[in-house]
């Protein structure tokens, strides 16, 4: 039987820690992002207008943030378990690992306020900054899938097998998703560089629906996990 994660209560800590750290970050970007209704309804202010290009944009902006917060946030029993048994009894590398999420999951919402304030006028820029986002994400599902590779080497005739397993196929359905990610920001943003601004409400809007297929996907993906290991 497959030691319990529960029965570490300083690891245990240090994730309940993460998790209120990701609220706390995550929080004050949507609140960020949000004072940009409010400016854009005052047209006296800064030269900003509601326009559909501004709504389609903040919408998409809004929506990758709530991917990023999904993505980071679905640190379930199984992530705690898979750190539990890569680290073993040694509680820095624990903590080493549990420090580069919240480093990657900051990034991300750097990557996002970067978005929010890009807004028109500067719409390759703004492209340009999810592009860099989708590149994150993608190299962060590599790198769990070294940290994979190596619990399955290290432990290979020892208990975590089957944590191991099911954590090894939830960084798989990451890597699907990641790779539509990739594909479809940088078809974007070098579709908008070639074109420039002349189809700006064409690529907010496409923009704006495939934010929505990332978040669609990532609840997919964590509904068919439950479902499945449940």
């Amino acid at each position: 039987m497959e030691p319990s994660f529960a029965d570490q209560p300083g690891k245990k800590s240090a994730f309940a820690f993460y998790n209120g750290y990701l609220t706390v970050i995550y929080g004050l970007l949507v609140t960020d992002g949000l004072q940009y209704v409010v400016a854009f309804r005052r047209t006296d202010l800064n030269n900003h207008e509601w326009t559909p290009l501004n709504a389609f944009l903040f919408l998409g902006t809004f929506l990758t943030s709530l991917h990023f917060w999904f993505s980071c946030a679905t640190i379930d029993d199984l992530s705690q378990d898979f750190y539990r048994i890569l680290a073993g009894k040694e509680n820095p590398y624990f903590d080493l690992v549990l420090l580069f999420d919240a480093l990657v999951a900051t990034a991300f919402a750097g990557f996002v306020l970067a978005m929010f304030h890009a807004i028109p006028p500067e719409q390759t820029r703004f492209f340009l900054w999810f592009f860099w986002a989708a590149g994150l994400s993608l190299f962060y599902d590599f790198y769990s899938c070294i940290l994979v590779s190596y619990a399955r080497r290290v432990h290979e005739e020892k208990h975590g097998q089957g944590t191991i397993q099911r954590y090894g196929e939830k960084v798989t359905n990451w890597i699907k998703a990641d790779f539509v990610f990739v594909i479809g920001s940088s078809a974007i943003y070098f579709l908008h560089r070639l074109v420039g601004d002349r189809y700006s409400i064409a690529f907010g809007s496409v923009f704006a629906v495939f934010t929505i297929v990332l978040l669609l996907m990532d609840v997919e993906f964590w509904t068919f996990r439950r479902r499945r290991h449940g």
